[in-house]
């Protein structure tokens, strides 16, 4: 199998533990998540270890994010959503070397109004990082409009409720 390139331009920048600039408080925990790794180079002849970046973004079951700020950090404006992956399958090479997308199931809540459920999404991982990063997803990717897509597109790696 081809090893993926990684590349010393992140997807995010963490300042003070979090995803500068994104919408959701994506903690420097899920640096593995964003595939983001600590990786060996060689610069100029010197053995060294700086950040990179690569294209498996493997969000999963029971990982949460809060709009942001997180409740645990003090800000003038409350969290509003809580967004909790229900099921995820990786972006991955195929046994051919080719890219293959994953997909996530993840749940929006109220997180102010006792923990109302807005819905289930359905998006692929690079989709659901750049939900993360903006907080706006495409029309035909929520709920049940986008359902059956993404359960056909999945080709029956997870089961969705």
């Amino acid at each position: 199998m081809r090893k993926a390139k990684r590349t010393t331009k992140l997807i995010a920048n963490f300042v003070d533990e979090y995803a500068e600039g994104w919408h959701f408080a994506v903690g420097q925990c899920f640096r593995d998540e964003l595939d983001i790794k600590f990786t060996k180079r060689v610069i100029k002849g010197n053995h060294t270890r700086i950040w990179t970046q690569g294209p498996f973004y493997c969000f999963a079951v029971g990982h949460v994010m809060f709009e942001y700020p997180p409740p645990w950090i003090e800000k003038s404006d409350p969290s509003k959503l809580v967004c909790q992956v229900s099921a995820g399958t990786p972006n991955r090479l195929d046994n051919d070397g080719n890219f293959v997308d994953g997909h996530i199931a993840f749940d929006l809540f109220h997180h102010n109004v006792g923990g109302n459920r807005i819905g289930r999404h359905y998006l692929t991982q690079n989709e659901f990082v750049e939900f993360l990063k903006t907080g706006k997803m495409s029309d035909g990717n929520s709920n049940d409009k986008g359902k059956k897509q993404r359960e056909r597109t999945t080709q029956g790696l997870f089961h969705f409720e």
